[in-house]
């Protein structure tokens, strides 16, 4: 084949003949950097003997101190940032923790402040224990709970149902055939026992009619006038 019909590197200034993956129409160098970085254009290498604070502020912008500074090199499956140049990858959040701000204890993790996991700045970060870690989801809600749990049936809309039928006066055993559910999980959720969160929630108004006409309320009315005309 002649050089003329050769097929060229499709990016500007690069005369390399397209490699084996020329669907995209790139030479393997530029293929590579793609596949490493998302960007044929963008070459990331870390010098060789590197610092641990070189390579991490190569892979990350971290010219202000507030923001996150999110690793821009290899992520896990969680989206943690993974430093090489060691006999293993290390986690980029550690790396970052001892570099900039001193040892960790043994057993204790790194956590993020900003629930970020490729954030590497500093000041997001802070030591604990595994027990401070799920302490930490917990308050700030991370974990799989309410209608996210692999075991919930309800959604967080009938939750809210259960329990303003029930602040109307309507019994269990109507509201759990209402809304699917036995009349024991209508009373674990009533007393809170299960699906213990709350937010803010309007009932629509299909609902406020039904209450008005199946509350435990309007029966008692509708008993105490029976009474009086007796």
């Amino acid at each position: 084949m002649s050089n003329s019909t050769t097929p060229v590197c499709a990016v500007q200034d690069c005369a390399s003949v397209v490699g084996p993956h020329g669907a995209r129409g790139w030479c393997s160098k530029h293929y590579k950097r793609w596949k490493a970085n998302g960007d044929p254009n963008v070459l990331r290498f870390v010098p060789r003997g590197a610092t641990d604070v070189q390579r991490l502020q190569w892979y990350a912008d971290t010219s202000d101190a507030d923001s996150c500074w999110e690793w821009q090199g290899t992520r896990d499956a969680d989206g943690y940032g993974h430093v090489s140049g060691g006999s293993s990858p290390r986690i980029a959040s550690r790396v970052a923790y001892e570099a900039w701000v001193g040892p960790i204890p043994d057993g204790h993790l790194v956590c993020h402040r900003c629930d970020n996991p490729p954030c590497i700045n500093p000041a997001h970060l802070f030591v604990g224990t595994p027990q401070d870690n799920t302490a930490d989801m917990l308050v700030k809600r991370r974990g799989s709970h309410g209608e996210r749990h692999h075991w919930n049936k309800l959604t967080d809309d009938q939750v809210h149902v259960i329990r303003y039928l029930s602040d109307q006066g309507v019994q269990q055993r109507p509201i759990a055939k209402l809304t699917g559910c036995s009349q024991s999980q209508v009373s674990n959720i009533v007393r809170r026992t299960q699906r213990r969160h709350d937010t803010n929630w309007t009932p629509r108004p299909e609902l406020v009619t039904w209450v008005a006409a199946n509350s435990r309320s309007k029966a008692r009315d509708s008993g105490a006038q029976h009474r009086e005309a007796g």
